[in-house]
């Protein structure tokens, strides 16, 4: 039915399930946002955080931006699915996942771990040169009916003493606000 590879990882998967099923703080909806995406927010318990996409000229400023929008997450009343319980449950498998994940894989990978909604995101634009641009965009979306609870775009700029790397990782906690 499976190759064997699949099969090995059919245990940590069975893991990472009952991972997103404990339980965790309530929250109440937060008033400034309409209500029924409020509603929404509040039912977030756990959180699948994706390896944001990498569309920069620089390597590290994904994976920072990454570790800073977990650390952003409260984790007294969402828990946070760990993205190196992740690719540890598809590690030498066909299905072994790249350092960045696109929007579509984000969205499989928060139901198949029954995450109750996905933060995933991209990193993109040219960060050395006198035109340098970097855009960093992240989304929080629910898993199963897939709806945009959340989405921010913010522009990297560093600093006067700031690398591309810290901007993306202030960006990002920025975005998180």
């Amino acid at each position: 039915m499976y190759d064997a590879p699949v099969r090995r990882t059919l245990p940590a998967l069975a893991a990472a399930l009952a991972a997103c099923a404990a339980p965790v703080a309530e929250r109440a909806p937060e008033a400034s946002l309409p209500t029924a995406r409020a509603v929404q927010l509040a039912r977030v318990r756990c959180l699948l955080v994706a390896p944001l996409e990498n569309a920069s000229d620089e390597p590290l400023v994904a994976e920072a931006a990454t570790a800073a929008l977990v650390s952003a997450v409260d984790a007294e009343r969402t828990r946070v699915y760990p993205i190196e319980d992740l690719r540890a449950v598809f590690s030498n498998t066909s299905l072994e996942l790249p350092d960045g994940v696109s929007a579509s894989l984000a969205l499989e990978l928060g139901e198949l771990v029954a995450a109750d909604a996905v933060l995933y995101g991209s990193v993109e634009g040219r960060a050395r040169g006198p035109e340098a641009e970097v855009t960093l965009t992240v989304r929080l979306a629910a898993t199963g009916v897939r709806d945009t609870l959340y989405w921010r775009s913010v522009r990297v700029v560093p600093g006067p003493s700031e690398s591309i790397v810290e901007a993306s990782r202030r960006a990002a906690l920025e975005a998180a606000e």
